[in-house]
């Protein structure tokens, strides 16, 4: 002979703590989602912004939104640390202590 089983019921006062339980789940979720979000952001920031290698730049206009009428700025090209190093060494004492104390910005010698 087979017996029925019950419906559980649920007390309402039951009810109610899961309700809450499920409400903050629910906004440490969107609060985790937000935050992975900005991290995204940062992070294809970061990619376009320093990007040296041609796939980095390829994934930073592909990820990029579409936007309206904004101009591209041209990346600089990517220098190896033997050429870096080669014009360092080529530089003077004098010229070396001068790129020191107001910076060296080597993309603009090479464009």
């Amino acid at each position: 002979m087979k017996t029925r089983h019950k419906a559980r019921v649920f007390r309402v006062d039951y009810a109610r703590k899961l309700v809450a339980r499920l409400e903050d789940d629910l906004e440490f979720l969107r609060e985790r989602l937000a935050f992975f979000e900005g991290k995204c952001e940062r992070l294809e920031l970061s990619i376009a912004t320093t990007a040296a290698i041609p796939a980095q730049r390829e994934y930073a206009q592909r990820s990029a939104p579409p936007q309206g009428s904004t101009q591209s700025v041209p990346l600089p090209a990517h220098i190896s640390f033997r050429d870096l190093k080669e014009k360092w060494i080529k530089l003077s004492a004098v010229e070396q202590e001068k790129a020191v104390n107001e910076g060296w910005n080597v993309q603009e010698e090479t464009v």
